[in-house]
C-alpha cells in the first residue's frame, strides 16, 4: 500500500488547487509512478514523468538515477526522452554511467542513439511493461464498521474536506477525507473498486430488517425505511 506522502503527492495533482513548490527526490517520484501507474491515473503520471525527465538533465548521475527508474518501470518513454540529448555526444556512453545493463539493453540503447531516435514503432528500449499492483484501502464515511474509531485525517493547505463521502487509507495508518467524485473522474480502476464497494454496501443494508416493524407475523412497509420486512423486531 501506498505510504502518505505518496498518496497526498498524488491528490494534491488531482484536486483543482493551488500547488505547493515540492522538489520531489528520484525515489519519491518513483513510488509516485508506482502508485499512479497501478491505478491509471493518467495526470500524475505526467506530472511525475515530466519531473524525472528534468531532474536527469541536472547531472551524469542523476542522469544514470533517473534511468534506472525507468529500466525497472519499463518507462519507454522516459527513458527516449533522457537519451535525446545525448545524440551528437561522441564519447558518451550508457556502459560507463549505468552498471547492471544486459548486452540486449546495451545494444538497442546504442541503436537508439545511432538512430538519433529515428526506429520502427514495434522498437522498444525495453521489454513490455508488468502490471504495477499497489493495494488501496477505501472506506466510506457511512461504513458501519468504522463507526466510533477514531481516525488521523491528514489536511494539506488549501484542502477543503468539506463535502467529503469518502477515506484513502494510507500504508502508515493515517487517512485522507476525499471526494469521490475527483477519484471517480481520475482513476478508472479506482472507480470500479469504489462502484462495487458501493453496491456492496448497499446489497448488504438491503438484506437488513426494519428496525421499525412492529408486527410478528405480518408483512409491513416501513414508513421510514419504504421497505417491506417479514419478521419481529
Amino acid at each position: 500500500p501506498a505510504r502518505s506522502e505518496t498518496i497526498q503527492d498524488i491528490l494534491l495533482i488531482c484536486y483543482p488547487i493551488a500547488k505547493p513548490k515540492k522538489e520531489r527526490s528520484v525515489k519519491e517520484l518513483e513510488l509516485g509512478l508506482r502508485a499512479a501507474m497501478a491505478y491509471e491515473l493518467e495526470l500524475p503520471i505526467t506530472v511525475f514523468e515530466d519531473e524525472l525527465v528534468r531532474l536527469a538533465g541536472r547531472d551524469s548521475q542523476s542522469w544514470a538515477e533517473v534511468f534506472m527508474v525507468a529500466y525497472r518501470m519499463k518507462l519507454e518513454d522516459v527513458a527516449r526522452r533522457i537519451l535525446r540529448p545525448t545524440f551528437h555526444d561522441k564519447e558518451w556512453d550508457a556502459g560507463c554511467i549505468v552498471d547492471d545493463l544486459t548486452a540486449g539493453d546495451y545494444y538497442r540503447i546504442a541503436e537508439y542513439r545511432r538512430r538519433q531516435g529515428n526506429v520502427g514503432p514495434h522498437f522498444l528500449l525495453f521489454v513490455a511493461r508488468e502490471r504495477i499492483s499497489v493495494p488501496v484501502s477505501l472506506s466510506s464515511h457511512t461504513d458501519p464498521e468504522r463507526a466510533g474509531t477514531p481516525s488521523t485525517p491528514l489536511t494539506p493547505a488549501g484542502w477543503d474536506t468539506s463535502g467529503s463521502d469518502l477515506i484513502l487509507c494510507s500504508s502508515d495508518g493515517n487517512e485522507f477525507r476525499v471526494h469521490r467524485n475527483v477519484i471517480l473522474s481520475a482513476s478508472p480502476i479506482l472507480g470500479n473498486i469504489i462502484v462495487a464497494a458501493i453496491a456492496q454496501q448497499t446489497h448488504a443494508a438491503a438484506k437488513q430488517p426494519c428496525p421499525h416493524v412492529t408486527s410478528s407475523k405480518k408483512k409491513k412497509k416501513c414508513k421510514s425505511c419504504r421497505k417491506g420486512v417479514t419478521g419481529a423486531v
